[in-house]
């Protein structure tokens, strides 16, 4: 097991997030918790990566909106 100042996570700012200029609030509260970024990205994906990010199949599908409409 890692010492907690040893860890590492990813975190991700999503599109309407970034849309909405909450990048620097973001950073802001990870530095207020002595939290060091060690690298720092922007990407944007092609649309051939974001069509292949998740399964097409029936099961999944039904699956996501089941589990979308009991949340709502």
């Amino acid at each position: 097991m890692k010492h907690p100042k040893e860890e590492r996570t990813y975190v991700m700012i999503k599109p309407d997030g970034v849309r909405k200029g909450l990048i620097g609030e973001v950073i802001k509260r990870i530095e207020q918790r002595d939290l060091k970024i060690v690298v720092i990205e922007m990407a944007s994906p092609l649309l051939e990566q974001m069509d292949n990010h998740y399964p097409k199949n029936e099961e999944w599908i039904t699956r996501l909106v089941t589990k979308t409409m009991k949340t709502y």
